[in-house]
Order: structure tokens, then C-alpha cells, then sequence
């Protein structure tokens, strides 16, 4: 695992998965980290984003050019970002 995550959480593992909010959860604990301290990436898939938000999180969806756009049924209305070098202006 290390030196890249300080925790990792597999729906594998847990028996739940995203956009359940018990995975944010037992991520945050894990963590030590209250999910109000914390940003959540993703690309908006499985109604992720809405997913971390329900779990107390600030959701960013990442967007590139060249990926299709997730579920056009259920748009993201939050911020996005397409790179990730511009995360670094959210967690400064």
C-alpha cells in the first residue's frame, strides 16, 4: 500500500460499495479523518459524487476530454475539475 494511500477500502472487502455512504464512512475512520475534512474525486460513475456528499464529503468530479461522459440521466450540478494537477487549488 504505501507510499501512495494511507488506507485503501475495497467494496471486496466491506460488502458494500459506492454510492452507499457506509464506504465513505469506513474510509474516513480508517483515515481518523472526519468526512467533513475531506474531498472525494471521482468521475461521477455509480452516483459516487452524490454518494461522498450524503457521507459528509466535498465531492469534485474529474473530467477529461477524451473520456465519455458518465450517466447523462443524472448530471454532476457540482464542481469539476480535468486535470489533477487543478485538485491541488481545492485542498489548499
Amino acid at each position: 500500500m504505501p507510499p501512495y494511500f494511507d488506507v485503501t477500502t475495497f467494496s471486496c472487502e466491506t460488502g458494500t460499495q459506492k454510492p452507499d455512504p457506509g464506504i465513505f464512512a469506513l474510509t474516513c475512520d480508517r483515515l481518523g479523518v472526519a468526512p467533513g475534512r475531506c474531498l472525494y474525486v471521482g468521475d461521477g460513475n455509480s452516483d459516487e459524487l452524490a454518494g461522498a456528499e450524503r457521507a459528509g464529503m466535498t465531492s469534485l468530479r474529474i473530467h477529461v476530454p477524451y473520456e465519455t461522459l458518465p450517466d447523462a440521466a443524472n448530471p454532476w450540478p457540482g464542481p469539476e475539475v480535468s486535470s489533477l494537477s487543478d485538485i491541488l487549488e481545492w485542498v489548499r
